[in-house]
């Protein structure tokens, strides 16, 4: 699976289920990428099913999941310079705080709610180690 080779595709996940946020929304559209909703009854699925990319299949067996309790973004095929500049889009279009993330290899086959409790335990690791880093420096 390698990202250039993907379409891009924005798996969006609001936690107030009767809002979507026009600047997210809007912004992707604009810039070409599909926008994916994905349900609170989804996030137990992998992100590969969910970005419906091949290869993936709806999970079978019954596993209790928590819906996110904040706005998440997983932007799938969008890669590199692409990325910035969807990510410099948003900020411009006063798009509201949410978690982000880009699909892998390695995080394909994991469930979205998986990925989401991940999320605030790298965004401490990275503020530790620029910490680590600006005492060095």
């Amino acid at each position: 699976m390698r990202s250039k080779d993907l379409p891009e595709r924005v798996l969006y996940f609001e936690p107030m289920p009767l809002l979507r946020v026009a600047p997210i929304w809007d912004t992707c559209r604009a810039m070409g990428m599909e926008v994916i909703m994905v349900d609170r009854s989804k996030v137990g699925e992998t992100l590969g099913y969910l970005a419906g990319y091949e290869g993936f299949a709806p999970r079978t067996e019954e596993r209790k999941t928590t819906p996110p309790g904040e706005r998440v973004l997983i932007f799938c095929g969008v890669v590199g310079d692409r990325l910035d500049q969807v990510m410099k889009a948003l900020r411009e279009a006063g798009a509201p705080p949410s978690l982000q993330a880009v699909l892998t290899k390695v995080n394909a086959n994991w469930p979205m709610d998986r990925l989401v409790e991940e999320l605030p335990k790298e965004r401490r690791a990275i503020a530790r180690r620029l910490l680590l880093q600006k005492g060095q420096s």
